[in-house]
């Protein structure tokens, strides 16, 4: 299965803290959310065995980002979705970040994520 996500926020950004206490912020709850709906229209279901991924990053503006930065959101963004049961599953991860959009689009779409999940070791 493909899905076609926004892009994600980064780690940095993911988590806020509060004491001793960790929660996920409020962009990381809705992008969480946009990919739980995402999945359910898709019809995910949960994948049980080991998972390959193939994403694809498509950053919205031209600042820099480390591409690892994105992946735990994202991953955790998809278990939450229902693509498979535990982020442990996953045993082959192939990520590639795209060149920006240009100008002209970034306000109608500002940045994406392709992610084809393929079951077991593709």
């Amino acid at each position: 299965m493909t899905l076609m996500l926004p892009y994600p926020p980064s780690a940095n950004h993911y988590w806020k803290r509060c004491g001793h206490r960790y929660f996920i912020a409020p962009k990381g709850v809705a992008f969480r959310t946009q990919v739980m709906v995402a999945c359910a229209a898709a019809g995910v279901r949960p994948l049980s065995g080991l998972v390959s991924l193939a994403v694809t990053l498509t950053p919205g503006d031209e600042r820099r980002r480390d591409i690892d930065n994105v992946l735990k959101p994202l991953l955790d963004a998809l278990t939450y979705g229902g693509a498979w049961n535990d982020d442990s599953q996953v045993s082959r991860l192939v990520v590639e970040r795209n060149a920006p959009l240009p100008k002209i689009k970034r306000k109608s779409q500002p940045g994406r994520c392709e992610v084809s999940v393929m079951e077991g070791w593709a």
